[in-house]
């Protein structure tokens, strides 16, 4: 199974060091923000992260604290993320939740 094959590149965000690691980020948004992220399966464990879209977590109160916790969790890694990026395009998409 090639995921990365699979998915269009707009679905994903890589960084450009080696600096961040997905367990690190399943931790800080666990603990900083309370969010419980889960990581990849199969050959792609410790390289992806995913996030559940159904039930409560595709409600609007769910996913902008949600969205703006990774961006926090980017701007700690030294990434320059300005505030409110993640919800970039979201006022003007027919349903985004």
């Amino acid at each position: 199974m090639n995921a990365k094959a699979d998915y269009p590149r707009r679905d994903r965000v890589e960084p450009e060091d080696d600096d961040m690691e997905v367990g690190d980020l399943i931790g800080f948004m666990d603990r900083e923000h309370g969010f419980m992220v889960a990581g990849g399966n199969w050959d792609l464990a410790g390289t992806v992260f995913r996030v559940s879209h159904m039930g409560k977590a595709s409600t609007k109160e769910y996913l902008l604290p949600f969205l703006l916790g990774i961006e926090d969790y980017l701007r700690r890694k030294g990434e320059q993320v300005p505030v409110g990026a993640s919800l970039v395009g979201l006022a003007s998409a027919d349903k985004w939740y």
